[in-house]
């Protein structure tokens, strides 16, 4: 029966959630540029409590009585809060991520290896996330764990947020241009989706430590 609650619980928080994006969205749209800046840009509030709430993630992974088993997902969501934070162009003539990183002659031969060691580690926890969970993950999708489905919201909105990320740019490589204000509302909608990410997850994690404690207690 507590379980059962806890299920209608989240379940209520994910659409609680939506509508909150939802309504942000719709705040921002008539902000002007000095707001927009301070909510919306490089270091404002929501980029600022996106990488608090993945912060809040890892902790509460390392809260969980099976820690052991989410060390790859609490790195993940350090990755996340630095990335979140800009940490991967914040120290380095061209951003970590971006593919000329490792070869342009901007960067220092010592920024490449501590950039390159942190691509590794990305690369080798999402590798080690996918080879161990990645068929339970699609197996819970199959039977409807609400669990998972937090999870699966989070990871479109990962890929539509990556998507709407410098829209302009992307379309400009193939000719097309967009008008600035849509292009203003799509990098707001990015920041405000990735704002998404880490409640998701969070929502996703308290359930299913919830459901896994209580049957490791039995």
């Amino acid at each position: 029966m507590a379980n059962d609650l806890l299920v209608r619980q989240t379940l209520r928080a994910y659409a609680l959630s939506a509508l909150a994006l939802l309504l942000i969205f719709a705040f921002s749209m008539p902000l002007d540029e000095a707001d927009r800046v301070f909510y919306l840009k490089e270091g404002g509030v929501i980029e600022t409590v996106s990488a608090l709430s993945y912060l809040m993630c890892a902790a509460y992974m390392l809260m969980w009585t099976g820690r052991a088993r989410a060390w790859p997902y609490i790195v993940l969501m350090v990755l996340f809060a630095m990335r979140e934070s800009d940490f991967d162009k914040r120290f380095t003539e061209v951003g970590v991520l971006k593919g000329k990183f490792l070869f342009s002659p901007l960067v220092p031969i010592h920024q490449k290896l501590i950039g390159g060691a942190v691509i590794l580690l990305a690369l080798w926890v999402l590798y080690t996330i996918v080879r161990r969970d990645g068929r339970s993950f699609l197996r819970a999708l199959r039977d409807r764990a609400v669990d998972a489905w937090g999870w699966a919201t989070a990871i479109v909105l990962i890929v539509v947020s990556k998507g709407l990320d410098g829209l302009d740019r992307k379309l400009a490589g193939f000719g097309i241009q967009i008008d600035p204000l849509l292009d203003l509302h799509t990098g707001a909608a990015e920041e405000i989706l990735e704002l998404g990410i880490g409640l998701y997850i969070f929502l996703a994690c308290r359930l299913f430590f919830a459901r896994t404690d209580k049957a490791g207690a039995r």
